[in-house]
Formats: C-alpha cells, structure tokens, sequence
C-alpha cells in the first residue's frame, strides 16, 4: 500500500455495489476497512472526506500500479452505511473507517 492513496476520481456509490462488486469474480475482489493514521488533523480530514462521500452518494476511486505496470488495482473507497454494508455482506460495526472494495486486473 502506498502511504497515501490519491482519489483521482469518484464514482455512483450504486453503481459501484451493483455493477463494480457483482461483477467482479471473488478471485479479483477483497474488501478491507481503512482507518486513519497520524494525529488529530489526519482523523478530522478523514471523517470529513466519509462524510463528503455519503452526502453525495459516491465512492471514492483509487488507481494503483505495481511492478511497473500502470494500473493492477482499482480501489472504491465507500462510505459505510446500513445498506452498504448489506449489500457487501461485511459487518456494520464500521466506526471511524472507509470501506476500499479492491478490485485486481
């Protein structure tokens, strides 16, 4: 993981849970939950960004590379809620967190 992820773009969060998740094969998908590292400010920031992406009903979208290549890993960064996490299948106990559905080339 990079030590910052750079959100290049976002995406229709029902777009993401019914096309993006359902999909992608089990094979090329994980999930994972995200906290904020640092102090104060880095947590402020965080729930901030959770909080712009829930408002407006959009995940935050991510382009890694690894090896050289350009983009192996696309990651949705989805604010969590009652309905998403249902739809993911993942535990709503979910403070203080962003969920990254990872999805691999």
């Amino acid at each position: 993981w990079p030590a910052t992820l750079d959100v290049l773009m976002r995406a229709e969060l029902s777009h993401v849970l019914s096309h993006v998740y359902k999909s992608a094969s089990q094979d090329k998908r994980t999930i994972r939950r995200i906290v904020p590292s640092g102090g104060a400010e880095n947590h402020k920031a965080f729930m901030k960004f959770i909080e712009y992406l829930g408002q407006r009903s959009r995940a935050g979208v991510v382009k890694i590379g690894e090896n050289g290549q350009k983009h192996t890993k696309t990651i949705y960064l989805i604010p969590p809620s009652a309905s998403v996490c249902a739809a993911l299948g993942v535990d709503r106990d979910l403070r203080e967190c962003i969920i990254a559905l990872i999805c691999y080339q």
